[in-house]
């Protein structure tokens, strides 16, 4: 096998071959062809006999090349969170801009998908894995085969390619948010996309709503603009790991999770405290991501 890396190409160094169940019928009525042959000294049967075996050394050789020829590259998987499953994009390649038909890849021998690569094209294939714990969860070596053209031989090889994907906590828990959750540092006046006294606009941002954009700017051939409205916001709200006592390390981060993913939703103002760990009370997807993460990676 190869040793883990973001890009493998495969070579003849680590690549296998054997006949199929097919193959393996295929030869026992080429003997039986090659015998009777023999047997009744009939030219017309030798001749089909050493057609067919010229059929599977010339099948052999494709089916060997088909696979050789591919290079694969790792992708960027998504984070997900306990329980789901990762999506670990592999884009393939063939090294010699020729295509390379049904590519099979795959953590297991039963669990494959096949695809086509084009010559001069990439093609994805995603391989999935059930993510049973928190944390990074790094990409098993997969295997990669194909049958094509005849069917009769299966190349394969075993490639460890160097990606992982970040695996939250799973959401989970029954508890409110403790009174002390909310003992922040008092109101403020601060710039949000609220509903109140219209203040101004700003640059668009990804995570900013459709019904905030100035869509009058817009048509006239502005930048995208996102209107500002002055509020009185709420406290900040600190999740601290010290207010959810008698739960163990698990329980407890997946209660602060599913209490982090309530608050992004209803856009509140919040903030994480971990052992070690302290995260300032903010709000969008950047603060979401990065309590997630902390979350995932708590030793």
């Amino acid at each position: 096998m190869y040793p883990p890396a973001a890009i493998q190409k495969l070579s003849s160094r680590s690549t296998y071959i054997l006949p199929t169940g097919y193959g393996i019928f295929f030869a026992i009525v080429f003997y039986t062809m090659l015998m009777g042959s023999m047997n009744y000294s009939n030219s017309m049967g030798f001749m089909l006999t050493f057609l067919l075996a010229g059929m599977a050394l010339v099948g052999m050789l494709y089916t060997y090349r088909n696979l050789t020829s591919l290079r694969l590259i790792a992708g960027h998987p998504k984070p997900v969170f306990a329980g789901d499953k990762v999506e670990f994009p592999v884009y393939l390649q063939t090294s010699n801009a020729r295509p390379a038909f049904r590519i099979a890849g795959g953590p297991h021998r039963k669990d494959l998908h096949t695809v086509d690569v084009t010559g001069a094209g990439t093609c994805k294939l995603n391989i999935k894995i059930l993510a049973t714990r928190r944390g990074w969860l790094e990409l098993d070596p997969i295997r990669v085969q194909t049958t094509f053209p005849l069917g009769w031989f299966r190349v394969w090889s075993w490639v460890a390619l160097e990606t992982k994907a970040l695996v939250y906590p799973q959401p989970h828990g029954h508890l409110r948010l403790p009174p002390n959750a909310a003992a922040g540092i008092g109101r403020k006046q601060t710039q949000t996309s609220g509903n109140d006294d219209f203040s101004g606009v700003r640059r668009y941002q990804p995570s900013d709503p459709p019904a905030h954009i100035a869509w009058k700017a817009l048509a006239k051939g502005h930048e995208v603009l996102t209107k500002q409205f002055s509020e009185q916001s709420g406290e900040e709200l600190w999740l601290d790991w010290n207010s959810l006592p008698g739960l163990d390390t698990e329980q407890r981060l997946s209660q602060l999770c599913l209490w982090v993913l309530n608050l992004h939703q209803q856009g509140r103002l919040y903030g994480l405290r971990l052992p070690g760990v302290e995260i300032k009370p903010n709000v969008g997807e950047q603060q979401r991501k990065a309590c997630l993460e902390a979350l995932a990676l708590y030793r």
